[in-house]
């Protein structure tokens, strides 16, 4: 079948506009789209739904190659038994927005995919607009697997053009520009990147510090991996944490390395 995109829908606003995003990629990457809906009851009111967006899809999308399948069960079971006949290389998920303009959540569901497969997961806002795609972030601690999340997420990212290596600490440290400087020229030469930038945030509130450097940097997508940090690792067990507040208009992309 080819390069495969996993898109689990459950009919809401935020689902389409991940399946829009999830629809340039595929044109960009020339992948084939499958639409996944899992249900506990009500098959003929699912068969209705899912006919209703497949026409939705083919008049927005024509050049699109589909699938949709709806099947009984809950989210990652279904995932798991498509997955085995169609291995996916990106699962796009689309994220519930909070009350008022400032924040998007990633919610338990998106989470709970992210903690359960090892494929990597692009959380959509519903504010999103995939041709708003400039900058690219990732949130690093100098780690090696660094390097091997990059290049998971060049293989499932059509155009990486600028990245930004962001780095948290709690206290300044005089020798970090030139850590930092050294780390971004490694990942150069293992990546081939060439553009990559970095910036150095300050403080102990780490969700508060990523949030002013994505404003600052003007980061579009960002991605994040499971680096040790105690935050970090949360993002990665759901019992602790599950979700996490953003600017609107930035896509999470979760790579496990």
């Amino acid at each position: 079948m080819g390069k495969v995109i996993f898109i689990p829908t459950d009919f809401s606003i935020n689902a389409w506009v991940a399946i829009q995003y999830a629809a340039n990629l595929a044109i960009e990457s020339n992948c084939k789209l499958i639409i996944i809906h899992a249900f506990k009851e009500g098959e003929k009111a699912i068969k209705e739904q899912m006919s209703g967006l497949l026409k939705q899809l083919v008049t927005e999308f024509p050049e699109i190659d589909y699938l949709t399948i709806y099947k009984k069960g809950n989210l990652n079971e279904v995932i798991s038994q498509i997955a085995r006949k169609y291995p996916p290389k990106l699962i796009v998920m689309g994220t519930k927005g909070a009350s008022g303009l400032k924040y998007v959540i990633v919610g338990s569901n998106t989470l709970n995919v992210v903690n359960h497969f090892n494929i990597p997961v692009l959380a959509v806002p519903k504010s999103n607009n995939f041709y708003s795609i400039n900058k690219i972030g990732i949130l690093s601690n100098y780690k090696n697997f660094e390097i091997d999340v990059m290049r998971k997420s060049i293989a499932v990212l059509p155009v990486i053009s600028n990245l930004t290596l962001l780095h948290v600490r709690e206290n300044e440290n005089e020798d970090e520009e030139t850590i930092i400087g050294s780390w971004k020229e490694l990942m150069k030469v293992k990546t081939g990147l060439k553009n990559i930038d970095h910036k150095i945030g300050i403080g102990s509130s780490i969700l508060s510090v990523v949030n002013n450097m994505l404003e600052e940097e003007q980061i579009d997508l960002l991605i994040i991996t499971n680096n040790g940090k105690r935050f970090f690792k949360s993002l990665f067990n759901r019992d602790l944490l599950k979700a996490i507040a953003l600017k609107p208009h930035i896509s999470i992309l979760f790579v496990k390395p």
